[in-house]
């Protein structure tokens, strides 16, 4: 039963956050298709599931979605939603390929946005979790013990400062595992 409430929850939160102008903004815009991509890695809404051709395909059309809102040149506060939504959404899913792009592009987007990134986790706290373990996934993913150590070091004021006590710990307790 806590699972199926734990569905609901997400579909709404993800149905505003992909389709309400509100949620998104004006700036960045995901048509029907691009919003039902990431409805269907998160919820599995396709019946294509064991087809290998179709496999490839839908993900193909995520490598493009996650292109498109992963660059640091041009990242807006709405497209850092989108970014951290298609984390959670691989988190979610356990989509290992995606996790590990996401791992190495994480910190870099943090540290060049770090107000950003907490802005958003702040408005949609359900990306903290999946945010900060791809944090850490990025250390481990480069063996890269003692960087992490004082990444967290140095964030640990700015990210209770954003986010409080409890997501603070939340936070922190993904990035130290």
């Amino acid at each position: 039963m806590k699972l199926f409430k734990k569905s609901i929850l997400y579909t709404i939160i993800i149905y505003v956050l992909l389709i309400s102008r509100i949620a998104i903004g004006g700036e960045v815009k995901l048509s029907e298709h691009e919003a039902y991509i990431l409805l269907d890695n998160l919820l599995t809404l396709s019946e294509e599931n064991y087809n290998q051709k179709a496999q490839l395909a839908r993900y193909k059309e995520w490598e493009k979605l996650y292109v498109t809102f992963s660059s640091k040149e041009d990242m807006t506060k709405d497209k850092m939603k989108i970014y951290l939504f298609m984390n959670f959404i691989a988190h979610e899913k356990v989509k290992i390929h995606p996790q590990e792009e996401i791992a190495e592009s994480i910190v870099p987007l943090f540290i060049k946005y770090t107000q950003m990134v907490l802005g958003v986790l702040n408005e949609l706290p359900f990306l903290i979790p999946s945010t900060c373990s791809s944090i850490n996934d990025h250390f481990d993913l480069f063996g890269a013990k003692e960087q992490k150590q004082q990444f967290i070091k140095k964030y640990e004021g700015v990210i209770l400062k954003s986010l409080g006590k409890e997501h603070t710990k939340v936070c922190l307790d993904r990035m130290k595992k």
